[in-house]
């Protein structure tokens, strides 16, 4: 058992400098790390001093007024996210990674979330002892100080949980340990990490027990449960929570943490977060802002939301006295959307088919709480929904994601208050954010600073390249096919030719007109068998990465024939060669499709 002096919340700021003598398994990480960096270091360098100039993509006025969206402008070595296969971390699937992570002992089926953290640092899986050894360094730091604890009571329990959440993380941050070190002067700039990494791991520690405390004094009249220091870091946050003794919803919480702790450097909380710190920010100052962004509509809230929704739709089963059926979800939710309002839980900003975070959580939910009413009815709507967005023709992935049943699981185990499932987000993604702070420091990442431009300057850039003409009208402005042709041509097989002028073959998932720029998106298999998908916004005049051919279409007005009639005409598809476009000549021999 842990001596209670570390549980204590009264040892103030002389306890949190006791944590810059790291235990045995902080030093064994931060030894990792520092090796993992020294292989990595060089390629950074070299790719500052001899290959800074090179061009690796291009920035459409699309991506500048649509959020940034697909701009590769951050480096984060911690998860990738591929739009077919969803999340990676290190490299490994989320399948892979919960097979492999060490379990709880002794029946324990899911990976430990506090190993994924190991793996999110290191690219190794961790052994069940450093779990072990890195769960009990947790709870040795995880005690509140008293001043943070009266921070905490002293708000209104009517106030959001992610507000108290946020000024939680903020009362921690006089306890940092790079913020003392730092002002104190002589900090070395390579040296940075390794306090960075000791407050990331308080902050780690400390998180659950700030959320806990949130919960249970917002929700159960301000009774509280000890920590336990015999339980794992996802255990006793959920056992703090007090809402079930089925060992389930620790396994559950477990699952859920782990999913949900990292998502590459774009996503709101993760990028600001790192923006923050970039400015040699603390991790205190940084993920409090962090979880300000997390707290939006648009990123956090989409499990509250998705959970709002499907209690609407029992609801209204209910009130109409029938048994929910595909006919009845069907016309519940075309009912939503002629609304104006969108279908929570479904699709992704990248992904582009079911969310593998989703699959895990139904294979738990199917074996856990499969006679759940929720769970049933979430069950119709994953057969019902995604036919119904992708009829629209408008929806890049109809496939529902994680969000579509984490709500729902977590109802089932008592946690039933919904403005609270964004904490439990946030206690999870503390893992990721913390991941990339440190390698960013590890890395000597710069502060970040991008250019922004006026909507003159980028309007009057548009136009110079249009060539003085307006873009966007009724063609495509960048290869003249009809908009409205292609638009017909979604959801059927379509060709796409590389700029190295490879072919191939799939299927046109999404077009839309966004701001005088037409956005085409086709799902294709490489040769190596997977799938990918490519997306292009199309402007006069511009240097197009890919062309889209509808199969169904007579000409090709992308493709000239090599040898051009006099009229200006396009030629046709076919291998052999050109037949004009009126008023034109055919090409001649064999062109290239």
């Amino acid at each position: 058992m842990l001596s209670q002096q570390f549980l204590s919340p009264r040892i103030g700021v002389l306890g949190a400098r006791f944590y810059h003598h790291a235990a045995p398994v902080i030093q064994e990480l931060k030894t990792k790390v520092q090796q993992l960096a020294a292989r990595e270091q060089p390629k950074l360098l070299e790719l500052k001093k001899k290959h800074k100039d090179v061009v690796i993509g291009e920035v459409t006025a699309g991506m500048v007024v649509g959020g940034m969206r697909g701009i590769k402008a951050m480096v984060t070595d911690t998860s990738d996210l591929d739009a077919i296969e969803g999340i990676r971390y290190r490299g490994m699937t989320l399948n892979e990674v919960n097979e492999a992570l060490p379990k709880a002992q002794p029946h324990g089926k899911v990976g430990l979330p506090e190993g994924a953290f190991w793996l999110l640092m290191t690219g190794e899986v961790p052994t069940p002892e450093v779990v072990s050894h890195l769960n009990e360094e947790m709870h040795r730091r995880s005690w509140l100080p008293a001043d943070v604890i009266e921070s905490i009571d002293a708000l209104p329990t009517s106030m959001h949980p992610m507000t108290q959440l946020s000024i939680g993380v903020l009362a921690l941050q006089p306890y940092s340990q790079f913020t003392q070190k730092y002002s104190q002067g002589g900090l070395a700039k390579k040296d940075y990490w390794e306090y960075i990494l000791d407050d990331a791991i308080t902050l780690i520690a400390r998180v659950p027990q700030v959320a806990a405390r949130i919960y249970r004094r917002s929700f159960h009249n301000n009774i509280h449960i000890e920590t336990d220091p015999h339980l794992d870091w996802a255990g006793n946050f959920a056992n703090m929570l007090g809402v079930s003794e089925d060992e389930n919803f620790k396994e559950a919480t477990r699952l859920y943490l782990a999913m949900h702790a990292d998502h590459e450097g774009g996503n709101v909380s993760s990028h600001t977060t790192h923006l923050v710190g970039s400015a040699l920010a603390d991790p205190f100052y940084a993920w409090a802002a962090g979880i300000c962004g997390l707290a939006g509509p648009l990123h956090g809230l989409a499990n509250q939301e998705c959970l709002n929704w499907l209690t609407k739709l029992k609801q209204y089963h209910e009130r109409l006295g029938i048994e929910p059926s595909k006919e009845s979800v069907a016309q519940y939710t075309k009912d939503t959307m002629a609304k104006g309002l969108v279908v929570p839980g479904y699709g992704h900003a990248v992904l582009r088919a079911t969310d593998p975070r989703y699959a895990l959580e139904r294979e738990f939910c199917l074996k856990h709480i499969a006679d759940d009413p929720m769970f049933k009815l979430s069950e119709v709507c994953f057969e019902t929904i995604p036919p119904i967005l992708q009829a629209t023709g408008k929806i890049q992935n109809p496939y529902p994601n994680v969000d579509a049943l984490s709500g729902t699981m977590m109802q089932h185990y008592g946690l039933k208050e919904s403005d609270y499932y964004t904490v439990t987000f946030a206690v999870s993604r503390t893992l990721g954010v913390m991941a990339q702070l440190i390698w960013a420091r590890a890395m000597a990442m710069p502060i970040e600073r991008p250019k922004s431009v006026t909507l003159e300057w980028l309007s009057k850039t548009v136009m110079d390249k249009a060539g003085g003409k307006s873009v966007g009208s009724d063609k495509m402005a960048a290869v003249g096919i009809p908009i409205k042709l292609l638009h017909e041509s979604v959801g059927h097989t379509v060709t796409v030719e590389m700029q190295t002028g490879e072919l191939y073959r799939g299927h046109l998932i999404h077009t839309e007109d966004n701001m005088n720029l037409l956005i085409a998106e086709v799902v294709v298999t490489r040769k190596d068998g997977k799938q990918t998908s490519l997306e292009q916004a199309y402007i006069r005049g511009s240097k197009i990465r890919y062309v889209v051919v509808p199969d169904n279409l007579r000409y090709a007005p992308m493709f000239k024939p090599r040898r051009q009639g006099a009229g200006s005409g396009w030629g046709s598809l076919t291998a052999k060669g050109g037949k004009g476009g009126k008023g034109g000549k055919g090409g001649k021999g064999k062109g290239r499709f």
